[in-house]
């Protein structure tokens, strides 16, 4: 029977970005399989919707990991442990600081939604 535990579906992807993540130290940290839990077909369908870009070849990896960056710095969701993970990743492809932080300040200039503090 096939593994569902995320790490498994991106063993199986050819990503540069998914290889990064194995790799990271920020996978105990921010892993599908503690988002996750016992959910597989969430954790599948995530590992799939987020190997879109890299399988479609439409977008870099390193841009790939700046979008991925600007979402997790936004007000609305200020996710840490992924803004590190795509900033590391996004340095060890290659971007440059100046768009890294062109990136975040763009994300940081979106409007909190109601309730988020």
């Amino acid at each position: 029977m096939e593994s569902t535990r995320p790490e498994s579906l991106c063993a199986k992807a050819t990503s540069v970005p998914c290889a990064i993540w194995l790799s990271s130290k920020a996978t105990s940290q921010a892993s599908p399989t503690r988002i996750f839990g016992s959910r597989p077909r969430a954790s599948r369908g995530f590992i799939r919707y987020g190997a879109i870009p890299s399988q479609t070849k439409q977008l870099e990896p390193v841009v790939k990991e700046i979008i991925s960056v600007a979402v997790d710095a936004t007000p609305t969701h200020r996710y840490m442990p992924g803004l590190r993970l795509h900033l590391a990743n996004a340095l060890t492809l290659g971007s440059g600081r100046r768009a890294l932080l062109e990136a975040i300040d763009i994300a940081a200039a979106a409007p909190a939604a109601p309730g988020v503090r």
